[in-house]
């Protein structure tokens, strides 16, 4: 999928599994998402336009893997699991949090990240870039100065995306 969307598309696309994004983020490995992909699999949509936000889902946040990401990711601070789908294809904005993000990739999609660090005088440059492609089953963490905003689709049938943030976050 990798070498077809960087045959498709007029930027470099990495993986997130390549060492430029470490200063990015990192891959959590050695995890079983599986309980959380298979709900999102089963009982969420991707509208027919645009994405669709949903900061804390009460069925994701019983799940047992729920436990370990409040636990040993984010200290035991209290979290929300949430999700974003839809069918993205533009980056047009970004967002950084106070805060760690998780993502899981339920669906194969990209992002496009950049540095807090990057922006001067309230501006960003886009050139500034990168472009990230998040395989299905992946979690990923992304710093707290990492510019992001919504996954983008890698086909016509959009993304699924869990999204973990502490809680309280785009709320």
């Amino acid at each position: 999928m990798l070498k077809h969307l960087n045959e498709k598309n007029s930027v470099t696309i990495y993986s997130v599994t390549d060492p430029c994004f470490e200063t990015y983020g990192r891959v959590i490995s050695n995890i079983n998402c599986n309980e959380l992909i298979s709900f999102m699999e089963q009982n969420t949509v991707i509208p027919e336009k645009g994405n669709i936000y949903v900061a804390s889902v009460e069925e994701l946040e019983r799940t047992h893997i729920a436990e370990f990401f409040k636990n040993r990711i984010y200290g035991e601070m209290p979290i929300q699991i949430g999700y974003c789908n839809g069918r993205n294809t533009t980056y047009n904005g970004f967002e950084y949090h106070k805060g760690s993000e998780i993502n899981i990739a339920v669906t194969d999609f990209m992002l496009v990240l950049g540095h807090t660090w990057e922006i001067k005088d309230n501006t960003y440059r886009i050139e500034d870039a990168k472009v990230f492609f998040v395989e299905k089953g992946t979690a990923i963490e992304m710093n707290q100065t990492t510019l992001h905003l919504s996954p983008c689709r890698v086909s016509d049938i959009g993304f699924k995306d869990v999204v973990i943030l502490p809680r309280g976050t785009n709320t």
